[in-house]
This record gives structure tokens, sequence and C-alpha cells, in this order.
């Protein structure tokens, strides 16, 4: 299909390093136990075996975009964004879909960890497909910003349902204009995302777009990945 790109990621290549796991569960610069770094050091000659990371986008050029004060229609389908997502799209002439993951087998080998007891291994390894899915994503923005280049046009952050007062609900309609099963993932009817270890998101993309800041300190989401990393880099 036109305009549509799909990747497979080695592990090797997405460059995962103690610091990003330990970011996500939550220490940042707080003093780790020893035993922590060593479970993930351990963990990290495993991980591999249990990722099958994917991502892709669809570049609906073409396809007509009306974005208001609190939401966008594409191609006749209106998404409820609420302002946060809507402001971040603002100058955009067309959208782009992507969608990461991590593969199913990680959230498996999590699990197991989990019924052994082994619950400080199970959590990291959770941890790890949590990190993989969002690097993968990070693939597929690039390559979005550089097709936004090619055009001479510029591309926003990438933006997803579940966050900014985004309903996860409007994943189905943007699942619609992707093809059935793509990069591996389904949703379920509550919108969840199988594998669970998987991103989706829009990016806008034109020539009067511009990429902002994320708006953290207007966001309630203790969980949201972006809001940790901008605090770090803050600090």
């Amino acid at each position: 299909m036109e305009n549509i790109k799909q990747y497979d990621i080695p592990y090797h290549s997405l460059g995962i390093s103690v610091s990003d796991v330990l970011e996500l569960i939550g220490y940042g610069s707080k003093s780790v136990n020893t035993q922590v770094i060593s479970e993930i050091e351990n963990l990290m000659s495993y991980i591999p075996d249990f990722i099958s990371a994917q991502c892709g986008y669809r570049h609906l050029k073409g396809f007509d975009l009306y974005i208001t004060e609190d939401s966008f229609s594409l191609g006749g389908v209106n998404f409820n964004t609420d302002r946060i997502i809507a402001s971040q799209l603002d100058g955009a002439s067309h959208i782009a879909i992507l969608v990461s993951t991590a593969g199913p087998l990680i959230t498996w080998f999590s699990s197991e960890l989990i019924k052994k007891g082994e619950f400080l291994r199970g959590y990291i390894a959770d941890a790890f497909g949590s990190v993989v899915a969002e690097r993968a994503a990070d693939f597929a923005e690039n390559e979005i910003k550089t097709l936004a280049r090619s055009y001479g046009y510029n591309a926003s952050n990438r933006l997803s349902p579940g966050y900014c007062g985004w309903d996860v609900s409007e994943q189905h309609k943007l699942f619609s204009f992707l093809p059935d099963k793509f990069c591996g993932v389904t949703l379920t009817e509550s919108a969840l995302m199988v594998p669970i270890k998987s991103t989706s998101a829009v990016i806008g993309i034109g020539e009067n777009i511009k990429q902002g800041e994320y708006p953290c300190a207007e966001c309630v989401r203790d969980d949201c990945f972006k809001r940790r990393k901008n605090a770090k880099d803050n600090r």
C-alpha cells in the first residue's frame, strides 16, 4: 500500500542501557540498590531472545484534514483529542500514524518470572519491554521526520491515544487507517494493544507546523514516559 513502511529492528541496534531501564522503573538520579543493577545487567544477556521489535507508519497524504481547538478530522473520521493534542497538531496539512512493538514474548517472559516468585526480575523484564517499544517508536518517528523534510515540511511531536486527554478508545478509529495486524499489533474491544508492549501515535506534518516541547506541566499522568524524560532533562 502506498505511503506505508514497516521495519524489523534488531535488538542490538536499539542501544538500550542499564540507565534506560532504571529511568523507566523510577530511579532516575536516586540511589539504586546494587541488587537492582545486578539483575538488570544479568537480564540483558537474556532479553534479546524475547524481543521481536517492529515499527511502521502510514503517511496519510491526500486525506482531508481539519483541526479544531480540541479535535481533528481525518478523511471524515473525527478524533476528539482534547485541546493539548489538537494544539500540538496546529499547522499540520497531513498526518502520519505510527505503530511500534517489542513483540509478544517479553510479556510472556516477565509473567513466567513472576509466576516463579522472581518478582524483581519479572518487573525488570517488563520494563525492558516498555523501553524497547518506545525505542522502536523513536525509530519510526525519525523516519517520519526524514520523510517530512523530503517534502520541505516540519513534523510535530508524536502524540498517543490515552495521553493528554485523548481517550484510548479512539485507537479503534486510528487503526482503521492501517492494514490488519500492522506490525503484528491488534486491538482488544477496549482498545488495548496486543502485544501489550506496543505503542501507537500520530505525527502532524506540514510546512507551518512547529515542534515544541511536550506540555508536561499540564499532564496529570505520572506514568507518562515523556513526562519522566522531560523532568530528568530539566533537573
